[in-house]
Parts: C-alpha cells; structure tokens; sequence
C-alpha cells in the first residue's frame, strides 16, 4: 500500500472558484488539508505530486475532460489507489456509467447534492 493511506489530502478539481472557496472552508473546519486545481492538468500535476486521499472530480473543465483525467488517475499505478468522487452538473446516466466503468468511487450530480452533504460523502471516503 502506499502512503495515501495515513494522509488527510482532499484534491478538488473544479473550476468554479466560488464552488472551491466553499469546499476549502467547509473542509478546514473539518481539519483535513485541502488542495484546489481549476483546471484539469494542474489537477494531475497535484494528484501525481501531492498523492491525495480522495479526489474530487468535475467532468466538465476548461480545455479538459473529467474522464481522461480519472482514466489517467486509475491507469498511473503510483495514483490509482486514490479515490475519486466525481461531482459534476451532468446527469447524464452515460457518464455515471463510463465514470464507474473507469474506476471512479461515486458520482454525484450537483444539482442533487448540496454542500453539507458532499462533505459528509467526502469525510467517509477520507476516513477509509
């Protein structure tokens, strides 16, 4: 096993800044270390760098797609023991379909999930 296990990293990849404050917040308070990328490749750059505990996953990003980075994420053997939630405006029952298919642990659309509820989903991945 690698060292993800003993760390308290949370990885947000959104490129909402709004949405990213108030995951940053709601996490701070909860103590854990929480890293934001707003868009997709600084967002592997940091899963590859700061080997996360849980990624959170947005499907649509400026000049990225969500699944290639959650294909890239579960094809590294250094990163494919991270969890990843992917937390997306899609309902598209294709996308849950093909996330899960590529390995990601959750899907949850944002229209469904307010925030409390994606922190408490998020701690019970962490504490894992």
């Amino acid at each position: 096993m690698n060292n993800t296990s003993e760390q308290k990293i949370i990885l947000f990849i959104e490129d909402n800044p709004l949405l990213l404050k108030a995951y940053k917040e709601a996490f701070e308070k909860e103590n854990i270390e929480v890293c934001l990328a707003c868009d997709g490749e600084s967002g592997l750059n940091m899963v590859k760098e700061k080997k996360p505990k849980v990624v959170v996953l947005d499907l649509f990003l400026h000049g990225a797609n969500g699944l290639e980075i959650l294909k890239s994420i579960k094809n590294d053997p250094s990163t494919k023991e991270i969890r990843v939630i992917i937390f997306t405006a899609s309902e598209e029952k294709s996308d849950l379909e093909e996330a899960m298919k590529l390995g990601a642990d959750k899907f949850l659309v944002k229209s469904e999930c307010p925030l409390s509820e994606v922190v408490k989903i998020v701690l019970e991945y962490v504490r894992m």
